[in-house]
């Protein structure tokens, strides 16, 4: 398979440079980041042997512009709560697109137009979503790590030891680049999990009992205080709007059966709604939460794979078709599998 872009036919002194061959060409040599050189060497050999096996067996000859690799790491990956262990550094290797062009004459490589990045130790969506609100004696650095979700508008699509996933947003025909993912996994697991309503329900109705805590706590400091005063009554206020919701919700646990409350929860049960589809829509979305028991923390080497992210970004049909649906997808697919321990 060609990397080009055949649609770009521009003379540049009787040079066309989408009929030009590029090369393969290194531009990140193992940077790292709150890391030392020592501790990157298992990484690096991992990354460099990944690059090599692509370079030798695939049909990705750079036309139209150079492709361009390397690898990077820095410090990440999953935590468990009681106690917060680290299980895992993320790094990646990454080969991108720069398409020739015509300036002043000269052919250059411009930016980016697309890339392929392979990441071990991360998944494509971010728990960056609290369910936990510190009360008023508790402190922001107590945040419990399992308390953390991800808010999703499509759902991964699971297939035999990886999952796909397409990142285009709440809005599919939004402007800006877009992601396709696959994730390589663990045989028959899967490193998330769909949260229940039942669970979403009770996690909001502490949050929200926590606000009128905290709310009331304020209160209580500023009685007296004139300035205050208004301060004072749009926190009465919020706290009615809080207990509304927590009324709605013990409603809803205490109606809804077993089943229904087992179903998958979304983003905007929140305040006590219940959303009888089970599909997701651009106003609102899946809540998915980390499967802890996805993975072995008795792992003593920090850069085991227990995860492998492909993924791939474009910023128009053209990469993503030469990319994204070639039989070299797949095969790079079967080709990481057996990095993955368990």
């Amino acid at each position: 398979m060609m990397l080009c872009y055949t649609n770009y036919a521009q003379n540049c002194n009787g040079v066309y440079p989408d009929t030009l061959h590029g090369k393969w060409k290194v531009f990140l040599d193992g940077t790292v980041s709150n890391k030392s050189k020592p501790e990157f060497v298992r990484e690096k050999i991992l990354m460099e042997g990944v690059n090599e096996m692509i370079r030798k067996n695939w049909t990705w000859e750079p036309l139209a512009g150079n492709l361009m690799y390397g690898s990077y790491l820095y410090y990440t990956g999953y935590h468990r709560p009681d106690p917060v262990v680290k299980i895992a550094d993320e790094y990646i290797t990454r080969i991108g697109f720069r398409r020739f062009a015509c300036d002043n004459g000269k052919i250059i490589d411009q930016p980016w137009s697309g890339s392929l990045e392979i990441t071990f130790n991360d998944l494509p969506f971010t728990f960056d979503l609290n369910l936990f609100t510190p009360g008023p004696k508790e402190t922001i650095n107590e945040l419990p790590a399992i308390d953390v979700y991800a808010a999703l508008h499509q759902l991964p699509e699971v297939k035999d030891g990886y999952f796909d996933y397409i990142d285009d947003g709440p809005f599919k025909n939004s402007l800006g680049n877009r992601y396709r993912y696959r994730t390589i996994t663990k045989p028959g697991k899967l490193p998330y999990l769909l949260m229940s309503k039942k669970a979403y329900y009770e996690k909001w109705k502490i949050k929200h009992q926590t606000e009128i805590e905290n709310s009331q706590a304020r209160t209580k400091e500023l009685a007296g205080n004139a300035v205050a005063a208004d301060i004072i009554k749009l926190s009465s206020q919020l706290d009615s709007i809080y207990q509304h919701y927590i009324d709605k919700i013990d409603e809803l646990l205490k109606t809804k059966s077993a089943e229904q409350l087992a179903q998958p929860a979304f983003q905007g049960e929140e305040e006590g709604e219940y959303y009888e589809s089970v599909e997701a829509t651009p106003y609102k979305a899946y809540i998915v939460i980390p499967n802890y028991d996805y993975y072995n923390y008795k792992l003593n080497n920090k850069a085991a794979s227990q995860v492998i992210t492909i993924k791939l970004e474009y910023d128009n049909e053209v990469f993503y078709n030469a990319m994204g649906h070639s039989k070299d997808f797949d095969l790079l697919t079967e080709k990481l599998k057996p990095l993955i321990v368990q």
